[in-house]
């Protein structure tokens, strides 16, 4: 983990398309990259332990340390395999959450042959995309099931839900009476607790 620059003297932090990452990510843009390969940027102080991902070049700011993986290591590999560390837990601060880079050194982790990393995210990036999959169809579902609940209460409320008795009177007319009803009920116990008050003083 090498310690990150940061972008206090440089005007031009959100201008151009270069990423500027910070603990929690993506902070803003700027025009020139720190690190010119693919690496892995890991929050030091703040959102301390947190990993993520630039296939771009990238500036991480002083926040960060950042990782650029060497041949024998596959970055995305790398990136999924530091996600499951729960690098934050490291954190023995009192105040602001940070990470010092020498207690993750000491974290032994497994390194498979390269061939057997690439076969490893792509397992993992096809079920990504399944549970990707059922989230999607979870949401939509949701989103349909709001809408037939608003539609039930709506034609429920019109008087379209069952099949209506031409004796019957209209929604409408009883939401409006049932309100009537109710204000009437408010004015009677305003009276009676008028009435009540002016028996106590005498």
């Amino acid at each position: 983990m090498s310690m990150a620059k940061g972008l206090r003297q440089i005007k031009e932090k959100n201008k151009g398309n270069v990423p500027v990452y910070g603990s929690n990510g993506i902070v803003g843009y700027h025009s020139i990259p720190l690190i010119e390969k693919p690496c892995l940027i890991i929050g030091r102080k703040g959102a301390a332990g947190y990993v993520h991902i630039s296939k771009v070049p990238c500036w991480p700011i002083d926040t960060t340390y950042y990782i650029i993986p060497p041949d024998e290591l596959n970055l995305v590999f790398l990136y999924y395999l530091l996600s499951t560390l729960n690098l934050n837990s490291l954190d023995r601060s009192t105040a602001i959450p940070g990470l010092n880079r020498n207690d993750a050194y000491v974290l032994k982790i497994p390194l498979p042959p390269l061939p057997e990393q690439r076969r490893i995210v792509a397992e993992v990036e096809r079920r990504l995309s399944i549970a990707e999959g059922v989230e999607r169809t979870v949401e939509q579902s949701l989103a349909q099931s709001k809408r037939l609940r608003q539609s039930i209460l709506k034609k429920a409320f019109e008087g379209r839900l069952v099949a209506q008795d031409a004796s019957d009177e209209p929604a409408g007319v009883l939401l409006e009476r049932i309100k009537q009803q109710k204000q009437l009920s408010n004015q009677t116990n305003k009276t009676a607790r008028r009435n009540a008050n002016g028996n106590k003083s005498r």
